[in-house]
């Protein structure tokens, strides 16, 4: 399962974040924000926010919490 969105969004300077959700081989289930353009390809693959999960199911609940802290914007793509 692999969860993302592209969202425009004021906070950082590219006007966009692009919010992703995977299971890692390392880390396990963890959602991640990176700044990216308009496009949904990242331009800093330094993470913005992080939350890490026990299993699919937080994991789900977890991206829309992120979706809806970095704004109730709708996603791009």
């Amino acid at each position: 399962m692999h969860l993302k969105n592209i969202l425009q969004i004021n906070k950082v300077a590219s006007g966009h974040v692009f919010v992703s959700t995977n299971n890692t081989f390392d880390n396990g289930w963890e959602t991640m924000v990176f700044e990216c353009d308009d496009n949904g390809k990242p331009t800093n693959w330094t993470e913005l926010d992080c939350d890490r999960y026990s299993d699919e199911s937080e994991a789900r609940n977890g991206h829309k919490l992120i979706v809806a802290k970095w704004g109730k914007l709708a996603p791009l793509a």
